[in-house]
């Protein structure tokens, strides 16, 4: 709630399944004659040119020190529940963690630290050091938070794509240092790491049914007997083409347990039973992999069809990488060369990370905000940017806000727009 002391608005509302919940901001200023609220999004108050400096010339002169209250409330159609949220009692909680939470910050004001790390020894104020490092780890029941409000906040599951994607700001396991990294080379670690322990699973997940094979085969045989012999080849057939396109990516490993071409065209009655329970297991350990070779072949495909010159491919042990030809002579051919991560163009940085963040890190249960996607793409990648949004969904089964500036990014699509100045105009003729 820290966030919200800082934030010019009057009142934000959400409509949500749970039902319909607003956010009120009540600021007063203290010792201030000019009390006044000059809030951008002020529905009482509008001003006009000729009084414009006056009144901010006026404020700056008394302005005095703000207290701010938020007032939270949920209606659900039936019932009403609300709160009050007091800023100076939240920050006087941050402020009594500061310097335990981070050890190199020393006090030296009421509202004012230094970086002892520091050569400069720079200075913080509460609102730099909630801004510039992640917030200290305060004991929820200090908070003392609604049931309602809780379970409100937990329920609604949003993911933000910021315009500034390049960089991640990151800290350590104990959140005492932060530290800022190469976002697209963060994000191919980040597949590796998932392809490996999407393997993990399957390897979990056959040694379960291994274990269990003979006692499934014996006690179930009359099961597996009924089956059409050519269609137990087509679903062996089935079986090898969904390993290639799995190891196409090398979600599955050469030398892995299912890295065996078998070319069956005849069973044999006695066989029946054993084949049939072995598609119905290996099938149901392929599938683990399901999700994972979804999102990276979509991944894959959105990317290549936009790059020219150069390609993107995915393994385990890289994640994904660029390359692209080189002709070495006649005789040798073609040649791949890996090109690094961090010399790719901020346009294609941007579009890689962007399309890495709405593929892998949202899902059904997901709000995904997304702001400015335009940025560093050009007009063709604006273009086709909903079509590809259109895509990602699908699979994810999620859904997207976007704020933009570019009709590029709207392209056929203006009757799913809010238009934020029209939104204006007619608040203020309401007036």
């Amino acid at each position: 709630f820290v966030y919200f002391s800082s934030l010019d608005f009057k009142r934000i509302s959400l409509v949500t399944d749970m039902g319909y919940f607003s956010i009120r901001k009540h600021t007063s200023v203290e010792n201030s004659v000019q009390s006044k609220n000059l809030s951008l999004f002020d529905e009482n108050y509008i001003l006009n040119e000729d009084e414009e400096d006056a009144i901010f010339d006026s404020y700056k002169e008394k302005e005095g020190k703000e207290y701010n209250v938020i007032e939270i409330t949920l209606y659900d159609g039936e019932s009403e529940n609300s709160c009050t949220i007091d800023f100076k009692n939240y920050q006087s909680m941050y402020r009594e963690k500061i310097e335990e939470f981070f050890p190199f910050l020393r006090r030296m004001e009421h509202d004012r630290w230094i970086d002892r790390r520091s050569r400069i020894r720079a200075d913080f104020s509460l609102e730099d050091i909630l801004e510039n490092f992640d917030l200290p780890n305060v004991d929820a029941s200090k908070l003392e938070l609604e049931d309602w409000l809780i379970n409100f906040s937990k329920k609604q599951k949003t993911y933000f794509v910021q315009d500034q994607r390049l960089v991640l700001k990151e800290s350590n396991m104990r959140g005492r240092e932060v530290f800022h990294t190469n976002a697209i080379e963060r994000y191919s670690a980040k597949l590796k790491s998932k392809i490996n322990s999407s393997s993990l699973q399957v390897s979990i997940k056959s040694q379960e049914l291994d274990s269990t094979f003979p006692q499934r085969l014996v006690n179930n045989r009359e099961i597996y007997n009924n089956l059409d012999k050519v269609s137990l080849i087509n679903e062996l057939d089935n079986i090898q083409d969904k390993r290639k396109e799995l190891m196409k990516y090398d979600i599955l490993s050469q030398g892995n347990i299912f890295d065996n071409e078998m070319e069956i065209t005849h069973i044999e009655d006695n066989d029946v039973k054993v084949l049939k329970l072995y598609v119905k297991d290996t099938n149901e350990k392929l599938s683990t992999f399901d999700d994972i070779y979804e999102k990276i072949n979509t991944f894959v495909e959105i990317l290549n069809s936009k790059l020219i010159f150069k390609k993107v491919k995915v393994d385990s042990k890289r994640g994904f990488y660029f390359v692209r030809d080189i002709k070495e002579n006649e005789d040798l051919g073609k040649k791949e060369k890996v090109l690094s991560l961090s010399k790719l163009s901020s346009g294609e940085q941007h579009q890689v990370i962007l399309l890495y963040q709405l593929i892998f890190n949202s899902d059904s249960t997901t709000l995904v905000l997304i702001d400015e996607p335009e940025i560093s793409l050009h007009i063709v990648w604006q273009k086709q940017f909903m079509a590809d949004l259109v895509k990602i969904s699908e699979i994810n089964n999620s859904k997207s806000i976007i704020a933009t500036h570019s009709p590029q990014i709207v392209g056929n699509k203006w009757d799913s727009t809010i238009d934020l100045e029209d939104l204006r105009r007619k608040q203020v003729e309401s007036i």
